[in-house]
């Protein structure tokens, strides 16, 4: 390899469209552009003129086609037909490289995979899902490296899309340095923002589909106030989707259903107000490639209540209540634990924050170099 810097384009599109999901390619790029060897290059469709990111960087803008349909696909095939570039590596973000993506001028390929498709889970597939899982199961091969954020996203991304395993590299996630312990008045004010008045509450942070298991995480805050009584009220953090109907049925029905709030958006900045307030996060998914709501809430010194199950034992090592997410007493007790046992509160918490500390964005990166540099070598072995 020679000693002129390494040219890294990245597909940035997936930044652009959905902000307040992109904090992984943006902390990416941010801690790329830390290293004077590399030449970043930001490939996407859409001119972002309040995103300072892009000004920091090299900006290609594929000229986006005016069709009724498949427009982002075909303008990628001209400009991979057209271009002038020629990249070192080219890196896609997300598991959804383009039909064709191997016709970009590139030496080699990465693409993040973060797991598998997610045939395990239930309810968790959409048509463009079945599309892309399919066709990266029938075309990896001319992807040079695909990175897993988990031992457990390792094996799925090997048995769903049948990638060599030599081609599949875990690179844990980092958490962004949002996520640490605030002041009570910052947390308090921050509430406030959203009608959030009440002191103590579960905290939980994700999606609402299905697969994410809401339904039953409602069925054992239901139980426990059943149970005994107790102050914590149960705030629920999420868009709505696909399973959202379920969720919401099973808390408007219920007894205490003035005390269930669901908060459709909360800011990226505001988030870490909301673990920081709360009793405890819990999180009982059926399915995750990494579950980034477990160490957020470590970093940010709150007890953790999660699954037993794909990668969230891996993930948070430790540090948490497992439980067994199909079984909603078991959740219950977890929860009750954690309201009764201030002992065991803190020594969660304490457990959390050490083991939050491995997961950091300049690690990620770090790791993430040694992997361009590896696959470039192999040209020179």
């Amino acid at each position: 390899m020679s000693s002129s810097k390494i040219k890294i384009a990245i597909m940035s599109d997936v930044i652009d469209r959905r902000p307040e999901r992109a904090v992984y390619g943006r902390r990416l790029v941010e801690n790329l552009l830390k290293h004077p060897e590399l030449d970043i290059y930001l490939i996407h469709y859409k001119k972002m003129p309040d995103d300072p990111l892009y000004d920091r960087v090299h900006e290609i803008l594929i000229p986006l086609m005016p069709l009724p349909w498949a427009s982002h696909f075909f303008s990628f095939i001209w400009f991979c037909l057209t271009t002038k570039e020629k990249f070192d590596i080219v890196h896609w973000l997300v598991n959804r490289p383009y039909p064709f993506f191997w016709w970009i001028p590139t030496k080699k390929t990465v693409v993040t995979v973060h797991g598998g498709t997610g045939e395990r889970a239930p309810h968790i597939f959409t048509i463009p899902n079945l599309f892309f899982n399919f066709f990266l199961r029938h075309f990896n091969h001319h992807m040079d490296a695909a990175i897993a954020v988990s031992e457990y996203g390792n094996k799925e991304a090997i048995y769903d899309y049948h990638i060599l395993p030599e081609k599949v590299f875990t690179i844990y996630n980092g958490i962004d340095p949002i996520y640490r312990q605030l002041s009570e008045n910052v947390v308090r004010q921050t509430l406030k923002k959203y009608n959030v008045n009440f002191e103590k509450y579960f905290l939980y942070l994700g999606g609402l589909q299905t697969h994410k298991n809401v339904k039953r995480l409602v069925e054992a805050y239901i139980l426990l106030r059943d149970s005994r009584s107790i102050k914590e009220k149960l705030i629920i953090i999420g868009r709505t989707s696909y399973g959202a109907k379920e969720v919401h049925g099973t808390a408007l029905n219920s007894k205490y259903s003035s005390d269930i709030l669901f908060i459709n958006y909360v800011s990226l900045e505001d988030s870490p107000a909301f673990y920081c307030g709360a009793t405890a996060l819990v999180f009982p998914s059926l399915n995750e490639g990494f579950g980034l709501p477990v160490v957020e809430a470590m970093s940010c010194g709150i007890p953790v209540i999660t699954s037993d199950s794909t990668s969230l034992p891996e993930v948070s090592g430790g540090a948490a209540i497992l439980i067994n997410p199909y079984k909603v007493e078991e959740i219950m007790n977890a929860m009750r634990k954690i309201v009764e046992n201030e002992n065991l509160r803190k020594e969660m918490v304490v457990k959390g924050i050490i083991r939050a500390k491995i997961f950091t964005w300049e690690k990620h990166v770090e790791e993430t170099l040694i992997l361009y540099k590896k696959i470039l070598n192999t040209d020179q072995s």
